[in-house]
């Protein structure tokens, strides 16, 4: 049934609201039962103002409520705790038989304490006018007032009620939290505040005593409270979001496998290995526990077999004894994020597992942590350092001593990238706490070997032989052609089984790889000879099976499998955390995976998504010889006080439509999903991490199935188009934005017939970003950007996609790209854009305005602007820029290192940004920038930089950069040097001979200078600039007698003239 509140809105909730306060008038308790009893009534009408005081606080009954109520998931909460509430004080039978009350006729006045009904009294009269205003106001014209009834609940049973007051005090506090205030003790502060008012509104002496005693307790809570909020917060900061993904991704153990695990020594009939008993060691053990084997022997399906199973619980609780229990784990992934498989990571995920259940101990294991947490409490705790996970370990080791037991799984301990000496130290003293043990699983390599080889321990291969034969004989000998075979040959199929039984060597990943070949020569109606030869030419070594499996794939599909493969072998050796997405994989398989096809990027309906991307799973089970599988891209962590699901990745174009949405919507376990039920949900990931350690090696990609004919595929480009391609899909339904250049920028270098496509796309994709707010704004930016707006523009054209590579500092592609796009001279605007290609090259004021890529300077775009200078490109072209303003490159430039330089002792201004900008400088001052009158109020570019360096503050950037800045003044001293030179041959030789003048000697330029003072109150000081050489050689005052000699040579040809021309000379 929906909450009334949801159906009516804010107006229905405050109808609920005011049913729900007013039940609070229907108890009371007898003057002859004393003290106590008039206390629970105090306390009962405590959390009555607390209500109303919540009410007023978010202006419920008024039109400018607190907007959060709009939120329907909020206001459906709410009305459910009011629900609650009402469903506390009104059920009977609940009220009778738990919280020790009895309903009777109204008694005499006199029999009655009326001290607590005074405590809120003032809060409930304001409550009742607000509410008859409501209704005035929205045409309710009946003011309504309390209909109390005769019947009253009388308190009979104080340590029944008792349960009831805390009940209540646990839901108001949950309105609270559900619209929480500015201060940081929000929660008590707004109790404080109510007891202050009552106290001074209440006249009765009586009320006045019981109210202080009747909110001890409350106060007390709500400080509790409050910590745990904040305990919360902490705890967020040491959770991320991939913490249990690696766990959550492994395959359940197959029936009736592994259950040898957990029995005692007794129980073991039949078997031959020899391991130290593991159900003894969780009953009774200490310190680590080390679970070994090679590749694919099933250690990790092991560990989550037994972290999973309540089995585990019962020896693990006769340790623990009367103390609680915890059970954590952390599984290892090398091929996943950077916090599966580092220290910090460890170390994160174990501290919040330990201090989640003893949280008391946050602020002594991380104090600085705690203190953020305090004292911010509007800005979300950022994770703590590597020093701070230090620190916060010595002191668990020495000084932790919980009430409560725990042991911790961790599976993968080989797959951890890093000092192996630091994680095992981090195992070992976690273990030296009599509280704490550890089961952990890797190969046996030989850190592990040494440090664990002392410790119980098991041996996988030894002990899975029994598990194989139940798999086996499950997936194949169970299977209906068994018995199809069974009946129509001579020879027994049984064959078949005992044969793989023989060859799997306790390697489960090899049993799984090779019932599955089995399965296909099922589907084929292979005969039991034949099943037998496919067991045979079976390698029994993984890399040779993994060999194998590749040359069993038909010979037109290897094109596709080497593709596939190297797409996602690549991923991962570069540790891009995003995975290839099935949905991007589709979109490329369904353009031929031709990364030089200037197909443009497109949507998909959301109910076709499923269709096609399970026919992409299926197409890879025959392209890539079942090396590959489709795993759920969205991992859900174990409910927790500081987790919580994030739906905002999903990219469908409706997510009210959704299917994974909806269905996490109407199920409590969304963690449960699996990518069969929503493919377009799912990643392509390798079978094993043992199948990208055989990719790893370079000879691998010499076997002929892997090879590629298709010369026109780079698999970088691909990567990126198929991002390009997610990104497209989110965009259109702004689930994520697409906010980095970063792997554009790994193209180049690459191939331009493939680059080009890729640019392609990323003019599509902004065709979608681009706000149209830009294009009304003036005609200048409609110029610059019409091109993303129009359907029909051409948005793979050449000079387009010049452009994006200016703007995204591709050094290499706009070298190759120059010579084909035609090149404007000056003015050097592209045709596509009012602005000069350096200002592009600079600013990037396209995708800077769309926020896709940073500021250009940025990253090391010097190379990028000294290659644009060299080939002509004017640093002071005169242009209008996207503000409006009249500027020139090299002016946009010094803004640019204006701004940087003053933030100079921020963390943004790194070393490597300002040398950028340094090395920029200098490359436009060797091409003919001004040196002098560059900005307002700034004479020369010696000033500019004397005054932008002095707001670097010390420290590593002020050390690092006078070689820099040295450079930078040398080469403006040169060109001043230069520049003096040319002046001075310019003001020395005739107009009519080009020929090299000689240096002025002593005698002239004396002459020179004392012209220069004798005329320099005519002089203009702003046009005639003085230019240093070493001789103060002043062009204007050499060429002012030349004035006098046009003069002289215009009259005296006036006198050969008629008298109208020498009227018309003279004027």
């Amino acid at each position: 049934m929906e909450p009334v509140g949801l159906a009516f809105g804010v107006i229905g909730l405050a109808g609920v609201f005011k049913s729900c306060v007013e039940l609070f008038g229907y108890f009371s308790t007898y003057r002859s039962y004393g003290h106590d009893y008039n206390l629970l009534d105090a306390k009962l009408h405590v959390e009555k103002a607390v209500l109303l005081q919540w009410a007023d606080r978010v202006r419920l009954l008024h039109e400018d409520y607190d907007r959060r109520l709009d939120n329907p998931t909020i206001r459906e909460a709410i009305s459910h705790i009011l629900s609650s509430i009402t469903h506390l004080l009104s059920e009977t039978s609940s009220l009778q038989q738990r919280y020790g009350v009895e309903q009777r006729d109204e008694p005499p006045s006199q029999l009655l304490v009326s001290q607590g009904p005074a405590i809120g009294a003032s809060l409930m009269e304001k409550f009742r006018d607000d509410y008859n205003a409501m209704q005035l106001r929205i045409h309710h014209r009946k003011a309504t007032t309390s209909t109390s009834g005769k019947l009253r609940w009388m308190i009979m049973d104080k340590d029944k009620f008792n349960t009831l007051i805390a009940e209540l005090a646990h839901f108001t506090s949950k309105l609270d939290a559900l619209l929480p205030g500015d201060s940081s003790e929000r929660t008590v502060s707004s109790l404080a505040s109510v007891i202050r008012n009552e106290m001074a509104s209440i006249n009765k002496e009586n009320a006045k005593l019981l109210l202080p005693q009747a909110t001890d307790d409350r106060l007390e809570g709500n400080e509790r409270l409050q910590e745990a909020r904040d305990q919360d917060r902490a705890l967020k900061s040491l959770w991320f979001r991939c913490m249990d993904d690696r766990k959550d991704s492994i395959s359940p153990a197959h029936a009736k496998t592994l259950q040898w695990a957990l029995k005692p020594a007794c129980e073991r009939e039949g078997s031959e290995a020899e391991w130290d008993d593991l159900s003894e060691w969780l009953r009774s053990g200490t310190g680590v526990y080390w679970v070994y084997g090679k590749a694919g022997s099933g250690k990790s399906t092991l560990m989550k077999y037994l972290h999973d199973n309540p089995d585990t619980r019962a020896p693990l609780n006769a340790w623990a004894r009367d103390l609680p229990l915890t059970v954590g784990s952390f599984f290892f992934w090398g091929l996943g994020t950077q916090e599966q498989k580092s220290l910090e990571g460890l170390s994160r995920a174990i501290l919040y597992r330990l201090l989640e259940a003893e949280s008391s101990y946050l602020p002594s294991a991380l104090p600085r942590l705690w203190q953020e947490v305090r004292t911010n409490v509007d800005k979300e705790p950022t994770p703590p350092s590597t020093g701070e996970l230090r620190t916060a370990f010595e002191f668990m080791t020495k000084n932790f001593q919980p009430k409560r037991r725990f042991c911790l799984f961790i599976d993968g301990l080989d797959e951890f990238q890093g000092s192996f000496h630091d994680a095992i130290n981090l195992i070992r003293g976690l273990c030296s706490n009599p509280a704490i043990k550890v089961v952990v699983s890797s190969r046996p390599i030989a850190i592990c070997h040494d440090a664990f080889s002392r410790v119980p321990q098991l041996h996988m291969e030894s002990l899975t032989k029994d598990d194989i034969q139940e798999y086996i004989h499950d997936v194949v000998g169970s299977h209906d052609y068994m018995q199809v075979l069974a009946a129509s040959g001579h020879r027994s199929p049984k064959i078949i089984t005992d044969k793989l039984i023989q060859k799997a060597s306790g390697v489960f990943l090899w049993v799984i790889l090779a019932c599955r070949s089995i399965l296909d020569g099922f589907a084929a109606y292979d005969t039991v000879a034949e099943l037998c030869r496919r067991v045979d030419d079976l390698p029994p070594e993984l890399e040779d099976l993994f060999v194998h499996m590749l040359n069993s794939v038909d010979r037109r599909y290897h094109e596709q499998m080497a593709k596939t493969l190297k797409i996602l072998y690549t991923q991962v050796a570069s540790k891009r955390s995003k995975g290839l997405t099935t949905i991007e994989l589709a979109f490329f398989d369904r353009n031929g995976m031709d990364c030089a096809s200037n197909v443009p990027l497109g949507s998909i309906p959301v109910k076709e998504a499923s269709k096609i991307c399970s026919a992409m799973v299926a197409r890879l089970r025959s392209r890539c010889g079942g090396l590959l599988q489709a795993e759920p891209r969205f991992s859900w962590a174990k409910p927790s006080r500081s987790a919580k699901p994030d739906l905002g990745f999903c990219w469908c174009p409706s997510r009210e439509t959704c299917s994974w949405i909806q269905g996490v919507g109407r199920t409590s376990s969304p963690h449960t999903h699996k990518s069969e039920g929503f493919p377009e949900h799912s990643t392509i990931e390798f079978i094993h991490r043992s199948v990208f350690e055989f990719l790893d090696h370079p000879k691998v990609w010499d076997l002929a199935p892997l090879q590629i004919s298709d010369p026109t595929f780079n698999v970088a480009c691909a990567i990126v188009g198929m991002d390009l391609q997610l990104s497209y899909l989110y965009t259109q339904n702004d689930a994520r934005s697409w906010g980095s250049a970063e792997g554009l920028l790994v193209l180049d270098g690459e191939p331009v017939n493939c680059v080009l496509p890729v640019l392609a796309k990323l003019a599509d994709h902004l065709s979608l970003r681009i706000e149209r707010k830009y294009y009304a704004v003036e005609e200048v930016r409609q110029s610059c950007f019409s091109p993303f707006l129009d359907p029909a523009y051409n948005r793979s054209s050449l000079q387009l996609s010049f452009l994006m590579a200016v703007e995204l500092g591709m050094v290499k592609t706009v070298v190759s790209l120059l010579s084909a796009v035609p090149r404007p001279r000056p003015p050097s605007a592209p045709p596509l854009s009012p602005f000069p290609l350096l200002y592009h090259a600079l600013n990037s004021p396209i995708l800077c305005s769309l926020r896709v890529a940073g500021r250009g300077i940025i990253r090391p775009f010097h190379e990028l602007l000294g290659y644009l200078l060299s080939q002509g490109f004017s640093p002071n072209e005169v242009f209008v820029n996207e503000r409006g303003l009249c500027t020139t490159p090299w002016r946009e430039l010094l803004l640019r290192g204006q701004i940087l330089f003053e933030n100079g002792n921020r963390p943004m201004a790194r070393f490597s940004t300002i040398q950028g900008i340094v090395k920029a400088m200098e490359s436009f001052v060797e091409h003919g920038a001004d040196l002098d009158n560059i900005l307002p109020g700034i004479p020369t570019v010696e000033k500019f930089l004397d005054d932008a360096f002095a707001h670097i503050g010390l420290g590593q950037l002020k050390k690092e950069l006078p070689e820099a800045r040295a450079s930078l003044m040398a080469t403006i001293a040169e060109r001043r040097r230069v520049m003096a030179a040319e002046a001075l041959a310019s003001s020395t030789a005739p107009e009519q001979n080009k020929e090299t003048v000689t240096q002025l000697d002593d005698s002239l330029g004396a002459q020179i200078d004392e012209k220069v003072q004798s005329n320099s109150s005519k002089a203009d000081d702003a046009s005639n600039p003085q230019l240093v050489t070493g001789r103060k050689v002043h062009l204007q005052a050499v060429q002012e007698p030349l004035w006098w000699l046009l003069l002289f040579v215009i009259l005296a040809l006036s006198m050969h003239m008629k008298p109208g021309l020498l009227s018309q000379a003279g004027s």
